[in-house]
This record gives structure tokens, sequence and C-alpha cells, in this order.
């Protein structure tokens, strides 16, 4: 064996090994995104559930007791173009949730307007009369 094959096995295994190295991280920048996402998809499920079922005393911290993301939630009437002149007794709920690297996911649900739900601690109506 030469010096001359030496040197290029050496730079061959080189850049191999270099090759492996920016896969992993690049690997690994892809693992951060996909927890991140996952972690705002959560919370934003959450949040939704949360308002949709009106439900006060839903726990809200977050998962695994990791800090919670910034979020926004809007109520907004729900009224399609082909029923404009009949209200619907429906609003959108949307969650908005930022997450750290500057991303945000958004949830769009339709529910019930808030004044037609009864309190979450209010009994159920009974269908007996006295």
């Amino acid at each position: 064996m030469s010096l001359l094959e030496a040197v290029v096995a050496t730079v061959i295994l080189a850049l191999v090994g270099v090759a492996c190295l920016e896969g992993t991280q690049r690997a690994l920048v892809l693992q951060a995104r996909a927890e991140q996402r996952t972690l705002a998809l959560q919370q934003a499920e959450s949040e939704l559930a949360a308002v949709t079922l009106r439900a006060d005393e839903v726990e809200s911290s977050s998962p695994s007791g990791r800090a919670r993301l910034p979020q926004r939630v809007a109520r907004a009437p729900y009224q399609p173009a082909w029923a404009e002149s009949t209200p619907l007794p429906v609003e959108r709920v949307t969650v908005r949730v930022e997450t750290d690297g500057g991303r945000v996911m958004q949830l769009t649900r339709l529910v019930p307007r808030a004044r037609s739900l009864p309190p979450a601690s209010a009994p159920a109506p009974s269908s007996v009369q006295p």
C-alpha cells in the first residue's frame, strides 16, 4: 500500500464520517421540530376542547410539566353566505399557538354559541315532571 492510497482512503473515510455526522444533526433538528409541533398541537387541542365544552375546571397545566406556549383564542359568529338572512346559533372558535421557533399552529372548530350552552356545573334537565 502506497502513501497515496493511504491518504485517499483516509479522505474517503473522513468524508463518510462527516456525512454521517451531518445526517445525525439533521435528524436531531427534525426531531426537535416535530416535538415542538406536537406540543403546540396538543396544547391547541386541549384549549379548543376546554372552550368547546365550556369546562372551566379543565386543568390548564401543560403535559410533562412544560411551560405553556403563547396562545390566542378567538370567538366569532359563524355566518356562511348561504344563510345570510338567518342567524345561526353557531360560532367559530380559533386557537392559535406559537412555537418557540416562531411557527404557528391554528385549529378552528364550529361550536354552539356560549349563551345556548348550560354551565358545566348545572344539573342536566330531567324529563320527569312532579
